[in-house]
């Protein structure tokens, strides 16, 4: 599938951990990620689908055991993420275990990004660059929306910072890079 940008855009908070669950509530509430299993409309079935595995007929039956098991092996930690985003209590498990179950392929969106440790902000000298000004407009923000992927340095990492509204309300932008 390739690495993929995003833009997610939610009013300020007082800590930007918070910021950061916020904006992954909004995108999972919304859809807007990928998720190549279906664990989310069906996680029985992407569980079933882990291990729907078809090999060759004529592969020796002693090379097909060592490959069932090393996919098996391989397919764990995503098989226990499904069970845990079944069993979640709440949102925000949910979340994490999506996350979890992605794996490198991710989610495309907020949600690949664990902690407020794989956000960096962007300098005010970057900023004034794109924007003209340290503290962008939201409007200015939308409309270069796709170009502010090339601040984000790696993917499966995102950066962020403040932007306004014309009435003077305050919010946190984050953008970032996800995906294999």
């Amino acid at each position: 599938m390739g690495a993929s940008g995003w833009l997610v855009i939610i009013p300020r908070q007082d800590h930007l951990a918070d910021g950061l669950l916020m904006a992954k509530r909004q995108v999972f509430a919304s859809g807007q990620f990928q998720e190549k299993f279906g664990m989310v409309a069906d996680p029985e079935g992407a569980i079933a689908s882990l291990y729907a595995i078809n090999l060759p007929p004529d592969l020796p039956e002693t090379d097909r055991e060592d490959i069932l098991l090393s996919i098996r092996d391989e397919q764990e930690p995503r098989r226990a993420a499904i069970h845990r985003y079944i069993a979640a209590p709440d949102v925000d498990q949910q979340i994490e275990a999506l996350r979890v179950a992605a794996g490198f392929e991710g989610t495309h969106s907020v949600i690949d990004i664990p902690t407020v440790e794989q956000l960096s902000p962007v300098p005010a000298i970057e900023l004034i660059a794109h924007f003209g000004h340290d503290r962008p407009n939201l409007e200015a923000v939308r409309s270069h929306g796709h170009e502010l992927e090339n601040l984000v340095r790696s993917p499966g990492s995102g950066v962020w910072f403040e932007a306004q509204d014309g009435i003077g309300a305050d919010f946190w932008v984050i953008v970032g890079i996800s995906g294999d």
